[in-house]
C-alpha cells in the first residue's frame, strides 16, 4: 500500500503510461478503493499527454450517463438511499449529457486515429447509432475495416453483417463470407449463424454438410436463433431426416437458453401434434406469450386463426380481426390476405365499420 500512494505522489508529474496505469487501478479498484472521479482525473492528464488507451478509457467514461451527470451536479448520490437524487434542473441534463457525447467521441476518434482497435470499433460504432458523432454509415463502415483489419472480432463481424446487407458500402457476398470466416474462425456465434444462411440461401449451390456443420457450430456455441434454425430443419427435414422430436427439443434447448421467440414454434408443434401429443390449449398459450410479449408476427396470425376457427374457446371475430392487425403490420402477407377476407363482414363483428 505505501508503494502505491508513493507512486501516486510521484504521479502528477510523471509520464503518461504511469498516470494511465493509476487510472485503471481506481477505475477497476486494484490495490485502491473504486472511485470513477479519481480514475477520471488520472485517465485524463495520461489522454492530454496523448497515450491512446487513456483517451479510450476516458471516452467511455464520458458515455456513462451516470457518471457524466454526478460529476456535472445533475445527479447526487445519497449515502442513506440506493437510489439516485436528481437535482431541480432537468432541463440542463440531455444538453450536459450531449455535450459530454460529443467529448467523448472526440476522445475515441484521438485514440482510434493512434491506431487502436478498440477505439477504431467505438468510432465506428458511434457514427452508426448517431451518439456524440452525425450519423454517417459510410464512416462506420470505413472504422470498423480499420478495426476489424486489426483484429478486433466484433468490428470483424459488423463488416461481413454490412457486406452482406449493403450498409455503407455495396453487397459483397464474397467479402461478407471472407469476414464471416475470420470472426468463425475465433468462435463468434453470431457470425457462425449467419454464415450459414448465406450458403443456405445458394440453395442448389450450397454444400448441405457444411451448412448443416455450420448451423451446429453456431448451437454448440450458444447461438439461441441457431437452435431454433436446426429445430425448424428437423422439423422441415432439411438438410436432415424429418424428426419432429428431435425439432421438440431444439426448441425447447433454445428457450431454456433465454430465447423466448421459439414459444411460437413450439406452438406449431403442439398445434399440428407433431412431435407431442396434441394440445390447442398449450399451442394457445405458447402463441399468445410469443405474440403478447415478443410480437412475433407469425404467432399474432396463428391467435388470429385460433379465435377465427374457435378452437380454443368461442369464437371471437374481434379479437381474430385484432390479432389478424397486429400480424399485418408487421408485414406479415397471410394475415392481410385474411383481413382483406374479412372485410366484407366487418359490420357484423363491429358496430363501426373497421373498429
Amino acid at each position: 500500500m505505501e508503494q502505491i500512494e508513493e507512486m501516486i505522489k510521484a504521479a502528477e508529474h510523471a509520464d503518461a503510461r504511469t498516470q494511465y496505469r493509476i487510472g485503471m487501478m481506481y477505475l477497476k479498484g486494484e490495490g485502491v478503493d473504486q472511485n470513477q472521479d479519481v480514475a477520471y482525473y488520472w485517465l485524463l492528464k495520461s489522454a492530454k499527454q496523448g497515450d491512446a488507451e487513456a483517451q479510450y478509457e476516458v471516452g467511455m467514461l464520458l458515455l456513462n450517463d451516470r457518471f457524466v451527470k454526478v460529476n456535472s451536479g445533475l445527479l447526487t448520490m445519497e449515502s442513506t438511499t440506493e437510489s439516485p437524487v436528481f437535482k431541480p434542473f432537468p432541463c440542463r441534463m440531455n444538453e450536459m449529457v450531449s455535450a459530454k457525447r460529443e467529448e467523448a467521441f472526440e476522445w475515441m476518434r484521438k485514440a482510434a486515429k493512434q491506431g487502436l482497435p478498440k477505439a477504431e470499433y467505438m468510432v465506428g460504432y458511434m457514427y452508426a447509432v448517431a451518439l456524440g458523432a452525425r450519423y454517417d454509415e459510410k464512416k462506420a463502415f470505413d472504422w470498423y475495416c480499420k478495426a476489424a483489419k486489426h483484429g478486433f472480432l466484433e468490428a470483424q463481424y459488423r463488416v461481413a453483417v454490412r457486406y452482406e446487407e449493403g450498409t455503407g458500402t455495396d453487397v459483397n457476398v464474397f467479402r461478407s463470407l471472407w469476414w464471416y470466416l475470420k470472426a468463425t474462425q475465433r468462435g463468434q456465434k453470431e457470425a457462425v449463424y449467419r454464415m450459414a444462411k448465406v450458403y443456405d440461401r445458394r440453395g442448389r449451390k450450397a454444400d448441405a454438410s457444411k451448412v448443416w456443420h455450420l448451423y451446429q457450430q453456431a448451437a454448440e456455441l450458444g447461438g439461441v436463433e441457431a437452435m431454433v434454425h436446426i429445430g425448424q430443419l428437423y422439423e422441415a427435414g432439411m438438410f436432415v431426416e424429418q424428426d419432429f422430436k428431435k425439432a421438440y427439443e431444439w426448441f425447447k434447448k433454445a428457450l431454456d437458453a433465454g430465447y423466448k421467440k421459439a414459444y411460437y414454434s413450439l406452438g406449431n408443434l403442439y398445434y399440428q401434434g407433431k412431435g407431442v401429443e396434441r394440445n390447442l390449449g398449450k399451442a394457445f398459450e405458447c402463441y399468445m406469450f410469443a405474440a403478447k410479449n415478443y410480437n412475433v408476427p407469425e404467432a399474432q396470425y396463428a391467435l388470429g386463426c385460433m379465435y377465427e376457427k374457435g378452437e380454443v374457446a368461442k369464437q371471437n371475430m374481434q379479437q381474430a380481426i385484432r390479432w389478424y392487425e397486429a400480424a399485418a403490420k408487421s408485414g406479415n402477407h397471410d394475415a392481410e390476405a385474411a383481413l382483406e377476407r374479412l372485410k366484407p363482414n366487418w359490420k357484423k363483428y363491429f358496430r363501426i365499420l373497421g373498429k
